[in-house]
């Protein structure tokens, strides 16, 4: 590869930002034959902030389009990409390999978008968590300023 594109890489995988900023990462891949895709040849494999998505050379049209989430695992061998989807992805569970020298990179890629998407979950129920326990606080206080109205609610 170019100088460019490693930089271009680099930047993609420890900023998350592709081009215009946008959060899109783009690997050339050999998408080989298989019945769950209408498309078997030279693609373009992209990482999104939840999602993956196999394109067509030229971008051209859309192979396949997993969520994140539904994604069991994948592995980097020479020359190969493997990726295990689930049961709920839009292929349904099954492997799903690629051919590319750039196996290694994309990995390392998936592995970081989908931490960062699991410190962003977290800290949504943390933060969910921290609200609820504020209420209930000021539910606690709002009954102690009023122990008549508490008592008189019992009777």
């Amino acid at each position: 590869r170019n100088t460019d594109e490693w930089l271009f890489a680099l930047n993609a995988v420890l900023f998350g930002k592709g081009p215009n900023g946008r959060h899109v990462i783009q690997f050339v891949v050999h998408i080989w034959s298989c019945p769950k895709f209408n498309y078997y040849g030279s693609g373009l494999l992209e990482i999104r902030e939840d999602q993956m998505i196999v394109w067509s050379k030229g971008e051209k049209d859309e192979v396949v389009r997993w969520n994140l989430g539904h994604i069991r695992s994948f592995k980097a061998k020479p020359s190969l990409l493997e990726i295990v989807a689930g049961s709920r992805s839009s292929t349904g569970e099954g492997v799903f390999l690629f051919g590319t020298q750039e196996s290694v990179l994309i990995t390392h890629t998936l592995e970081t978008v989908i931490d960062r998407l699991a410190k962003q979950k977290r800290a949504k129920i943390a933060k969910a968590q921290q609200v609820s326990w504020r209420q209930r606080e000021r539910e606690g206080e709002t009954e102690r300023e009023h122990p008549e109205q508490t008592e008189e609610g019992k009777n």
